[in-house]
C-alpha cells in the first residue's frame, strides 16, 4: 500500500490507517510487504495462487508458527563447541557480523524437554547475556514456508 510514497508520506498514511482502525473502521490493503503487513494489521489472510492459505489475527498465526527457538545476545562470542557439547542444544545459528555491534546474536533450538532455564544457566557460565527471548517468525518466514514447493 505504500509503494510510491517517499518515507514522510507514507508515515503520514501509516498514521491515517491505524487512526481510522482504531475507531473501529475495518481497512483492507493488499500488500506484498510482509513487514509493513506485521506493523499494521490484526487479521491477515494469505492467497497464494489464488488459494487462502492462512487467515486469522496475526498474534494466533505467529503463535501456531513458533518453532520453540530462542534468541540470546552475550557480550562476548560464545564457544560454540561447547555449547553443543552440553547435550542440550538441538541446533545454533550465529547471526551476522551487524549485530555485532550490541553483542553476539544466537538462535537456538533445544532438544525436547528441556527447560529454557537450562539453557540460561549453560550460556551465563561462557558470558554476560544481555538478551534472552522467544523468536517468534515473522511473516515473510511463515509465507515462504506455507508456500514452499
Amino acid at each position: 500500500p505504500f509503494s510510491g510514497f517517499d518515507p514522510i508520506n507514507g508515515e503520514l498514511l501509516r498514521q491515517l490507517i491505524e487512526r481510522l482502525n482504531r475507531k473501529g473502521t475495518t481497512i483492507v490493503l493488499s500488500s506484498h510487504n510482509m513487514e509493513a503487513v506485521e506493523r499494521m494489521c490484526n487479521r491477515i489472510a494469505m492467497i497464494d495462487h489464488g488459494h487462502i492459505m492462512l487467515d486469522g489475527d496475526l498474534t494466533e498465526i505467529k503463535e501456531r508458527y513458533r518453532d520453540g527457538s530462542l534468541i540470546i545476545s552475550t557480550r562476548g562470542e560464545l564457544h560454540l563447541p561447547l555449547l553443543q557439547d552440553s547435550g542440550i542444544i538441538k541446533s545454533i545459528d550465529a547471526w551476522s557480523d551487524a549485530h555485532a555491534q550490541r553483542g553476539f546474536t544466537y538462535r537456538m533450538t533445544l532438544k525436547p524437554d528441556v527447560p529454557n532455564s537450562e539453557l540460561l544457566r549453560v550460556v551465563s557460565m561462557q558470558g554476560d547475556i544481555i538478551r534472552f527471548e522467544e523468536h517468534l517468525p515473522s511473516l515473510n518466514e511463515i509465507f515462504l514456508g506455507i508456500t514452499a514447493r
